[in-house]
């Protein structure tokens, strides 16, 4: 290596070079490997569902998934425009909030065009 950078660069250059990349080599694989994860991190995510809108609607029943809400509930909604959606909630602060109204938020795949719909919190809906 350090005669290649002898060739490119000159002698006095070179070993300045290498001498650097000797000490600082981990630093630059630890920086190509950062630099990897996060390019595929965001590739990746291409898939991720789209928020679409946020609304309230009607609890038809809560049942916990054990002894207390905090630990989970079953909730079954009626979304406005008729139809039932059973949907599980494992957040305390959310499952301790549904009374009879719930916020959900509606997101939707853009791959596919699916449409799936998540519990929040109640502050959610009130903007």
């Amino acid at each position: 290596m350090l005669a290649i950078f002898s060739r490119l660069f000159g002698p006095a250059r070179a070993v300045s070079l290498y001498l650097f990349i000797r000490q600082w080599w981990l630093g630059f694989v630890f920086v190509g490997l950062m630099g990897l994860i996060l390019t595929l991190l965001f590739a990746g995510s291409a898939g991720e569902p789209h928020h679409v809108a946020y609304f309230k609607t009607e609890v038809v029943s809560v049942e916990p998934l054990n002894v207390d809400v905090k630990n989970g509930v079953f909730v079954n909604l009626r979304l406005p425009d008729g139809t039932e959606l059973q949907l599980t909630e494992t957040e305390g602060l959310i499952a301790g909030s549904i009374t009879d109204s719930a916020c959900l938020e509606q997101l939707k795949s853009p791959d596919t065009g699916a449409v799936s719909y998540r519990l929040r919190r109640p502050e959610r809906c009130e903007n």
